[in-house]
């Protein structure tokens, strides 16, 4: 709990306690560069990428990556191109942290980080991001016991796709679950 921004982005990133110079300056509301971004992107995915069991014990990693993102976009100045980098990476790091919660048991838990997706993928104007962040939900709704609200989800996120034809699911660690009207009724349905 008393830990700042930059110790949090020093545990986030590979290699954050190598470049302490460059992290304090982006904390301080200086210019945030490309290059940047990209070793930002580079450590999430290769932390989203891990299997299931290694994610686990990787959680507060994941959470401090986010933590960083976020910060970075609140607080650091960027082009518009900088910027929907780091909405999406903020959008994938989070919808990953959903999944971490999500396979860990934590059912409820994982709505949160998913909600939390939504905004900045839709900041950063990728629809087919907001429609994966939706069919996890989706996903989530149905492990619930909640067909109605999964429905709901998938119906919202197939109706703002840019390419309704592509994997419902572009963004998560997850599986992609399939809209039940692409599958047809079950063959014994009467």
């Amino acid at each position: 709990m008393g830990f700042g921004a930059a110790s949090l982005a020093a545990l986030a990133v590979p290699g954050g306690a190598t470049e302490p110079g460059r992290l304090a300056a982006l904390f301080g509301g200086t210019r945030v560069d490309a290059d940047f971004v990209a070793w930002l992107e580079q450590g999430g995915h290769a932390l989203a990428a891990l299997p299931t069991e290694q994610r686990a014990r990787t959680h507060r990693r994941m959470d401090a990556q986010l933590a960083t993102v976020r910060s970075l976009i609140s607080t650091g100045r960027y082009d518009e191109r900088t910027g929907r980098r780091l909405h999406r990476l903020a959008a994938t790091l989070a919808t990953t942290c959903g999944w971490h919660r999500f396979d860990q048991g934590r059912h409820l838990a994982a709505g949160h980080p998913w909600e939390l997706a939504l905004q900045p993928a839709h900041a950063a104007d990728d629809r087919d991001r907001c429609a994966g962040v939706l069919a996890d939900a989706a996903y989530r709704a149905t492990w619930l016991g909640r067909p109605a609200a999964a429905v709901d989800r998938l119906d919202y996120a197939l109706s703002g796709t840019r390419h309704p034809t592509a994997a419902p699911c572009c963004c998560s660690a997850g599986p992609a679950p399939t809209p039940p009207s692409a599958t047809g009724p079950p063959a014994d349905a009467t």
